[in-house]
């Protein structure tokens, strides 16, 4: 019996001996390429996702499981975009709205980019979700978005990740990813 990835080889190879078209695939170990991780929600089994915690650690060991699987870099965390994302969900969260700009007045700054000078470091990507108390959920939220999916298999080497929840506010439970 012909592996699965073995015979998307063949067939790919068989074409470009009749066709004399040059199609680029690569397939390493069973992971996907970045390519494909960038373009098809569906790459990651979510049912072999690390056991995670709620907290910016399960984060960034889910964040670095799609990582590994994509041939990417892992991420470490980074404190201060811990605290910049844990203050935009808090506000999120406190004066009812979603949105990467803050509203005014804007004690912590009103653009990602601002929040994250305010807590003393530089950010390059941010992502939001609103309504999942859950880590797991969130992630595979972002997972199955292309912009996020984007943002997680950027080329960074820092994260942060800050949720805060408030019982008066439309969707309750906010989470602010951020990227360096």
């Amino acid at each position: 019996m012909i592996h699965k990835t073995t015979r998307k080889f063949i067939i790919l190879f068989i074409v470009f001996m009749v066709t004399n078209v040059f199609v680029v695939t690569v397939y390493s170990a069973g992971n996907a390429t970045t390519a494909e991780c960038r373009n098809n929600s569906s790459v990651l089994d979510f049912s072999k996702a690390p056991k995670v915690k709620n907290t910016a650690n399960g984060m960034l060991k889910l964040v670095n499981w799609a990582r590994e699987y994509c041939s990417l870099q892992k991420l470490s965390i980074d404190k201060k975009l811990n605290k910049a994302s844990r203050r935009h969900s808090r506000d999120m969260a406190n004066r009812n709205y979603f949105d990467h700009n803050a509203l005014a007045p804007a004690p912590n700054g009103v653009s990602p980019w601002d929040r994250a000078a305010n807590a003393g470091t530089s950010a390059d990507a941010e992502n939001i979700a609103a309504g999942n108390k859950n880590v797991r959920k969130t992630f595979i939220q972002w997972w199955k978005s292309n912009g996020h999916r984007t943002n997680i298999l950027g080329s960074h080497t820092k994260m942060g990740f800050g949720y805060s929840y408030s019982a008066s506010s439309q969707y309750r439970h906010y989470n602010t990813q951020m990227f360096k």
